[in-house]
């Protein structure tokens, strides 16, 4: 393969991993910004939905979680986030975040509900950004 072409796809990866870096700070940033605006409550775990994404596929568990707002309003939602095995279990006490205006607009308190999204792209910044660096020094 001729070595131009190993520059131009090292310095392609560059970019996108640079994009990615921006993207990545974005989202952190409207993020934290977003839950800084949330209030804080105590919730219990009420119990974990199971289920598969797809038909055949790894099943997860959805916690479902019920806590009190601060105007005295119970609230119950389930998470967006489903693992697999579950960190949490019926009856548990787990930190929530909730929008005040809106307190079904509300998530556990962890680092991976809050930034999962900046965190991925920030990962694939350092993987396009390494491969990047490879194809170039590969090409000298």
């Amino acid at each position: 393969m001729d070595s131009s072409l190993f520059v131009l796809i090292g310095y392609g990866l560059l970019m996108i991993g640079g994009l990615l870096l921006i993207v990545a700070a974005v989202l952190f940033s409207t993020r934290w910004h977003k839950f800084s605006q949330w209030a804080v409550a105590d919730g219990i775990v009420l119990r974990l939905e199971a289920r598969a994404i797809r038909p055949g596929e790894r099943i997860l568990s959805y916690p479902v979680v019920e806590f009190e707002t601060t105007e005295f309003r119970v609230v119950s939602f389930e998470s967006n986030l489903g693992t697999a095995p579950s960190p949490y279990r019926v009856g548990q006490t787990v930190r929530v975040r909730y929008d005040p205006a809106d307190p079904q607009h509300a998530v556990i308190d962890s680092l991976a509900a809050r930034y999962l999204g900046p965190i991925a792209a920030l990962g694939f910044a350092m993987i396009a950004a390494l491969l990047g660096v490879m194809f170039v020094t590969l090409a000298m």
